[in-house]
Order: C-alpha cells, then sequence, then structure tokens
C-alpha cells in the first residue's frame, strides 16, 4: 500500500488538534474501514469507522495533548499510516 501514501493528505499539519482527512483513490477499498489514533502506549484515542470512497471530513481531537500521533487508516486491503502534529 507504500504507493497509496499520496491519496491521504491531512490538513492543517500542524494542528491544533482539529484536521481535516482528505482521501483520494477509488483503488484503495475503504468500506467497512477504520481510523484510528493512538497515543504513545498505542492506546486508542481516536476510533472511527466508516464506509468512504474518495471522500474528505473532519476530525476533531482537541481534548488530546500536544505531541506527534500516528493517524492510522484501516481497511481490507492493509494500513496506512500518516504523522501528525499537535500543537496548542
Amino acid at each position: 500500500i507504500n504507493n497509496q501514501q499520496s491519496t491521504i493528505s491531512i490538513f492543517p499539519n500542524p494542528n491544533n488538534g482539529e484536521f481535516v482527512l482528505k482521501m483520494e483513490n477509488g483503488k484503495w477499498k475503504m468500506e467497512n474501514g477504520k481510523v484510528v489514533v493512538p497515543d504513545i502506549l498505542w492506546e486508542e484515542i481516536y476510533n472511527s469507522t466508516f464506509n468512504i470512497h474518495n471522500s474528505t471530513f473532519e476530525i476533531n481531537l482537541k481534548d488530546i495533548a500536544q505531541g506527534v500521533y500516528n493517524l492510522q487508516l484501516i481497511s481490507e486491503d492493509g494500513i496506512i499510516s500518516k504523522r501528525i502534529v499537535v500543537e496548542k
């Protein structure tokens, strides 16, 4: 799924905990997908399921601490990780 990295955008990044996740690829199956953001101990601080294709949606993590997080998109095709930076 490495070639899929460019099809996932997060903006703004860095952000204050609110950001937009944009997915632009019809080849990567996102049916019954999941967005997960774990903390430093890999405990989920955000978890949302979705059933979308080529979409943009807003994520609100304003209550999390400042730091660097790895957002994961999980689907039947695999996992894509994107780094997000939260600055307060």
